[in-house]
């Protein structure tokens, strides 16, 4: 699901090297740090200290709860 979402924003640079990485055969369990410019002096790190790929997740993982609820005072700044 990553890479299919990473064949969308491919064309930018970084997303382009993402995508290569993710790709690449490594062992299971490794780290990883991820840095993600957003603007000129903001960037998003994302760092995970022992990375695995599965492909047996159940889909409920990525279901949003039926008691969820928005918080009505949540900003959404635009970029």
């Amino acid at each position: 699901m990553l890479l299919s979402l990473l064949e969308i924003i491919a064309p930018f640079k970084h997303f382009s090297k993402l995508r290569e990485f993710i790709l690449m055969k490594l062992p299971p369990g490794f780290p990883v740090k991820i840095d993600i410019p957003i603007l000129p002096t903001v960037t998003a790190r994302i760092t995970f200290q022992d990375f695995q790929f599965k492909d047996d997740i159940e889909a409920t993982l990525f279901e949003i709860p039926k008691d969820y609820i928005e918080d009505p005072n949540r900003s959404v700044v635009a970029l």
